[in-house]
């Protein structure tokens, strides 16, 4: 009788865990789509309104750190871009700047 009760506890759970994992990919489904909405309403202001769009290139440049998702966006990527960062990191935080060279271009 023991066996019995351990098996149904067993199929229970699992049964329980399905459930869960399917309220989870609704969950997951449903955070997805609202971030595609707010994307196309935001991307389609961007191309009516160049201020809003280039503070919207500029909040991307700033919060995208992944290779892909700033190729993906039209930002650069590579060194230079990450000592750029790296210095506005470091004035943020009251470190002080990154001495850049007078012609615009960093020392390298």
């Amino acid at each position: 009788m023991a066996t019995m009760d351990a098996e149904s506890i067993r199929r229970k759970r699992e049964k329980l865990e399905a459930e869960l994992e399917a309220l989870r990919s609704a969950e997951r489904s449903a955070t997805e789509e609202r971030n595609a909405i707010v994307g196309r309403v935001i991307l389609d202001h961007a191309k009516s309104d160049a201020a809003f769009a280039e503070e919207l290139m500029r909040i991307l440049d700033t919060h995208l750190i992944k290779r892909k998702e700033r190729l993906q966006c039209g930002l650069t990527v590579g060194r230079k871009r990450r000592r750029k960062q790296e210095a506005a990191d470091g004035e943020e935080a009251g470190i002080g700047s990154v001495p850049i060279a007078s012609g615009g271009e960093e020392n390298v």
